[in-house]
């Protein structure tokens, strides 16, 4: 859907732009990480792979997925 519609794909990214923006704020906080590149880079991450999982159908794999993303998630921001 986002292929065959640029203007769509635009305003996604435009909207994730302030959900990593939060989400990098977020993350400082918890992990009392400095305001610097690390807390910016797990939000990105993980605004990424939201995206990647919900093109994937309710089941198995997509709960496979999610298992997978957090592993690396909680392994990215550990070594924040």
């Amino acid at each position: 859907m986002f292929a065959a519609n640029p203007e769509l794909a635009a305003l996604r990214t435009a909207r994730m732009a302030t959900a990593i923006r939060e989400g990098a704020a977020m993350i400082t906080a918890d992990t009392g990480a400095p305001d610097a590149i690390g807390p910016r880079i797990a939000a990105a991450a993980a605004a990424a792979i939201t995206m990647e999982i919900v093109d994937i159908e309710p089941g198995a794999e997509r709960e496979q997925a999610v298992a997978a993303a957090m592993r690396f998630l909680e392994a990215g921001t550990a070594a924040l």
